[in-house]
């Protein structure tokens, strides 16, 4: 990912700079093929969150459904359309996704995954796929 898209993140307020930071982290050079792959770890993490959600009823699983949903459509559909930039940012937004521990824990109580779904609408509308935009419950 480029320093400037990482400047847009920041300047255009979509995102606080700690969320910037975590999804930067998780950028990274990712081909059209390997895109794939980074599906099957949205569907698994989902996977955990439900078998969380059974014991945990704070969790919130609507919004964490909605993010994968989003994630997984967002590189079924388009991956292999988008540009080096666009694939490491789609790439930071799984790695944040799957992340308990990003800006706030995403089981330990009912704002989870707020911070998940800002950082994949800010990458949603840096790929210019806004019409996959996450609402949280």
């Amino acid at each position: 990912m480029s320093e400037h898209a990482r400047l847009d993140l920041l300047l255009d307020g979509l995102l606080h700079p700690g969320e910037v930071d975590r999804l930067v982290a998780g950028a990274r050079t990712t081909s059209a093929e390997e895109m794939r792959w980074l599906s099957v770890r949205v569907v698994a993490h989902l996977d955990q969150i439900e078998a969380t959600a059974h014991d945990r009823a704070q969790v919130d699983v609507d919004t964490a459904r909605q993010v994968a949903a989003s994630l997984i459509t967002l590189i079924d559909d388009g991956a292999a359309a988008l540009d080096a930039d666009g694939r490491a940012l789609v790439h930071g937004a799984v790695e944040y996704f799957v992340l308990d521990r990003d800006s706030s824990s995403d089981t330990d109580d009912g704002l989870g995954f707020d911070d998940d779904a800002r950082v994949l609408n800010a990458v949603l509308t840096a790929v210019g796929r806004a019409d996959l935009r996450v609402q949280p419950a």
